[in-house]
């Protein structure tokens, strides 16, 4: 969808630049790290909320190379661009190039907030947040957090941040966290059925095929299939709450699945209208945005309960602490 649709290969390449530094970071290549996660970020500022875990995890000597190699990347990056272009490239560097108008609707536009507020809240609360998050997991974890899975884990969450305090959403911002979490399951050795029904969800949410009258690489037939996934979706969801119930088991968030798709994106033949009706951004965030952050998070809760069982002390410690 980043692509296809709404062009924007630089969050891909964002992405891939971060996943690059996690990889360095794994191998304790902190000088690498530092320079592919300051590429990411001048590709897309959400790769901020992968550097800021990592700058918690370098500890020492390891953290200095990698914020230098960091800072002085993205001043042989930017500070040509600010300087040929007068200075006009600052507000490209630090809030991004966007200039479309933001749609709103939000839990976080709903609160009316404005100006340095809503900055505040929605580049910068992130980030400290995924900062304190990555100080308090390591100090659950320790060097274990480097393992791919808690990695993974830890980063994905960070990621999801964005998506909890963002003023408006387009589908392909949830590019980062479906890929986090997918290598994140891959990293496990098992991919999470509910991995794939929060995957449907984003899809049918996010028509990723390009339909309308104002896109330029749109399809005739796009229209109609974001009319008639719904429907198989929901048949497939019946298939399989049948087949559990032949076997006398129940999927509850298969069956609370298909209920919300069948409320929110199937469109009953006797209402007569040519299209579904549209969700409220803000129930879109609510669902899809909570479900995803309890996908990302759920490894790291069962590693620190494993941990804390394994180092009976640590959890006295912390009591007392």
């Amino acid at each position: 969808m980043p692509l296809v649709q709404d062009y924007h290969p630089q969050d891909i390449v964002a992405m891939g630049l971060s996943l690059g530094a996690l990889a360095c970071a794994r191998r304790s290549w902190w000088i690498w790290a530092g320079v592919l996660i300051a590429l990411a970020v001048s590709s897309q500022q959400f790769a901020l909320l992968v550097a800021a875990p990592l700058v918690v995890l370098a500890q020492g000597n390891r953290r200095i190379r990698f914020v230098g190699a960091a800072v002085i990347t993205t001043a042989l990056v930017t500070l040509p661009l600010i300087g040929l272009s007068s200075g006009r490239a600052v507000s490209a560097v630090l809030l991004g190039s966007s200039s479309a108008p933001s749609f709103g609707g939000t839990v976080l536009w709903e609160m009316h907030l404005h100006g340095s507020l809503l900055v505040g809240a929605s580049r910068v609360f992130p980030i400290v947040l995924a900062l304190l998050l990555a100080w308090w997991v390591q100090r659950r974890l320790g060097p274990v957090l480097l393992e791919p899975v808690p990695l993974l884990a830890l980063v994905a969450t960070s990621l999801s941040l964005r998506l909890v305090f963002e003023e408006t959403l387009f589908g392909y911002y949830f590019m980062a966290l479906a890929v986090a979490l997918v290598l994140l399951d891959i990293a496990g050795g098992h991919v999470r059925w509910q991995l794939v029904a929060w995957l449907a969800l984003v899809t049918l949410t996010f028509n990723p095929v390009p339909s309308g009258l104002f896109v330029s690489n749109s399809q005739s037939w796009g229209i109609q299939a974001r009319e008639v996934l719904p429907v198989l979706g929901i048949v497939v969801g019946l298939l399989f709450i049948g087949f559990d119930a032949a076997r006398r088991t129940v999927r509850w968030y298969l069956v609370a699945w298909v209920a919300f798709v069948a409320l929110a994106f199937a469109k009953p033949p006797w209402a007569g209208l040519p299209l579904r009706q549209a969700l409220p951004t803000w129930l879109i965030q609510v669902v899809l945005v909570t479900s995803g952050v309890a996908l990302a998070v759920a490894p790291l809760i069962s590693l620190g309960r494993e941990h804390a069982e394994s180092n009976p002390r640590l959890t006295v410690g912390a009591r007392h602490g």
